[in-house]
């Protein structure tokens, strides 16, 4: 019982605490501010261009990678054929240093 009294009694105080308080307020030229900033011109619409067509290049460049890499066909065949001299180099490299020891 003295438990939940000395609750009811913190909870009492906290509740007085917040009597004295106010609410909030704006500084009263807050809304002129807003409006104003909401009817100026745009500043400077060139370094606004300068970034998209930045981009645009960019997103070419990629699109010219992506297709020129998609394209590049490579069959099994004419893989062996490229890598059979190498892997016999490699072949006799490997058997040609283990004698040696």
């Amino acid at each position: 019982m003295e438990k939940r009294d000395k609750i009811e009694e913190e909870i009492e105080k906290t509740l007085n605490s917040l009597d004295g308080i106010s609410g909030a307020e704006a500084n009263p030229f807050l809304y002129t501010r807003i409006e104003a900033r909401l009817n100026e011109q745009p500043a400077d619409r060139s370094r606004l261009y300068g970034y998209v067509m930045a981009a645009v290049i960019i997103l070419l460049i990629n699109l010219f990678s992506f297709v020129i890499y998609n394209s590049k066909v490579v069959t099994v065949s004419e893989t062996s054929v490229k890598t059979a001299p190498i892997v016999q180099e490699f072949n006799t490299f490997e058997y040609n240093n283990s004698e040696d020891k």
